[in-house]
């Protein structure tokens, strides 16, 4: 190969990406100035190649941290979800909760409860250039696998995004973001632990349009059924959850067998983040105040806000 860059370069690129934000435009193009700044000796331009060695180089990494190189099946025998960084302090069967825990009565489940929060950024976006991106780790960390993801959709196109609310919330309003053809995505759906603000494994997706049920449940649901299927008592936060909640069970049966999940001897609360509640009416802040909610103690459910 007469294209390489070192993994010194490539360690350097990636810490000061992530400490200073540093673009790989501004980086390759202040390594070019080093090393001639006159201009007149200037070296070929290799942006696009560092753009593609570094996808690469994280690639590997990612699967290095997660163990993949122990295992006889390879990097391709990686599941779904497997590379996430999980929250070590949620309720995981098997792990860190006890052994009878499925024994406890009602009245104490709260202390085996996963606690969500569920939301939307529609900054992040991206534009179309019809450009053919080949995942290199597909639906191996956060993000939901992405041709089962547009299958589901596509069954959607004509859904309607969530519009109603008896409080006239603005989130609702904001929330429903027309599909632009300038954009290939123009959002992102995202559901981390409320407690302790981790992303939830295969618990991001793109959205195509505004926050639709066919997106948000899907990415709700992939990580539910991953991390906390057998779980009594699941809490969920979302600054339009007085929409999302309606119907939600009924939704859920429509969805492919993997999405479903058993709602026998399951308590699902949805409330509104505690931020959010006061730009509601009087009727969602009765039905979905966290101060009013046994069992969630201080929880605020505005974590997932400072991740975007």
């Amino acid at each position: 190969p007469r294209t390489v860059v070192t993994l010194r370069t490539c360690e350097l690129f990636h810490a000061l990406t992530l400490q200073g934000k540093m673009n790989a435009y501004d980086f390759w193009h202040g390594i070019a100035r080093i090393t001639d700044n006159t201009g007149l000796n200037a070296p070929k331009d290799h942006y696009k190649d560092f753009i593609r060695i570094m996808r690469c180089f994280r690639n590997v990494r990612i699967a290095k941290r997660g163990g993949r190189a122990h295992d006889p099946t390879g990097i391709q025998g990686t599941a779904l979800g497997e590379l996430v960084v999980e929250c070590p302090a949620c309720p995981q069967p098997g792990r860190n909760m006890p052994a009878e825990w499925e024994l406890l009565p009602e009245s104490e489940r709260w202390k085996h409860a996963v606690m969500l929060s569920v939301d939307a950024n529609f900054k992040l976006k991206l534009k179309n250039r019809g450009l053919a991106d080949v995942a290199l780790a597909p639906g191996w960390a956060y993000f939901v696998e992405n041709g089962p993801y547009k299958e589901h959709i596509e069954k959607y196109v004509d859904q309607e995004e969530m519009k109603h609310c008896d409080s006239s919330f603005a989130a609702i309003d904001h929330a429903n973001v027309p599909a632009h053809k300038r954009f290939a995505v123009n959002g992102v759906g995202a559901v981390i632990c409320a407690r302790h603000c981790f992303y939830r494994k295969s618990g991001l997706g793109d959205l195509q349009r505004g926050e639709r049920y066919c997106n948000m449940d899907y990415i709700l649901l992939s990580t539910i059924a991953q991390t906390a299927g057998n779980i009594k008592l699941i809490v969920l936060t979302y600054d339009i959850a007085c929409q999302f909640s309606k119907n939600f069970g009924r939704r859920m049966s429509e969805y492919p067998e993997g999405l479903r999940i058993d709602l026998n001897g399951v308590t699902f609360i949805f409330a509104v983040p505690k931020f959010h509640l006061l730009a509601h009416g009087p009727q969602c802040q009765v039905e979905y105040n966290l101060n009013q909610t046994d069992g969630v103690g201080r929880t605020c459910g505005e974590g997932i806000e400072a991740g975007w």
